[in-house]
């Protein structure tokens, strides 16, 4: 069931509203985000085992939002904002990647 979930999603076949705002926005940004604040107010292994995780999760749910905006029905420009919002996340994992590094250094 599981992995029927995560194909679905992987395909965008869930839906772009849905794998934006509920998977990317609210995990993705919120949830990670809030644990990458707690993690650094304890400890520095636990903010960058968090922001690595943030990294390899957004790794994985931007290319489902971007398959789901190429598969989405409605208004052209929701399709749009959505992948232009991919492309920024997509540097943002990139500046995750480059914390986690710099701070294993």
């Amino acid at each position: 069931m599981f992995q029927n979930f995560l194909k679905s999603l992987w395909n965008g076949d869930e839906g772009l509203a849905k794998t934006y705002w509920i998977y990317g926005v609210v995990i993705g940004n919120i949830g990670f985000k809030a644990l990458t604040i707690a993690g650094g107010e304890t400890s520095n292994n636990l903010f960058l085992t968090a922001v690595f995780l943030n990294a390899v999760y957004m790794t994985f749910i931007l290319p489902c939002i971007w398959k789901s905006a190429t598969k989405y029905e409605g208004s052209k420009i929701w399709s749009i904002l959505a992948k232009i919002l991919v492309v920024l996340g997509a540097f943002n994992v990139l500046v995750l990647f480059t914390v986690v590094t710099e701070g294993l250094s």
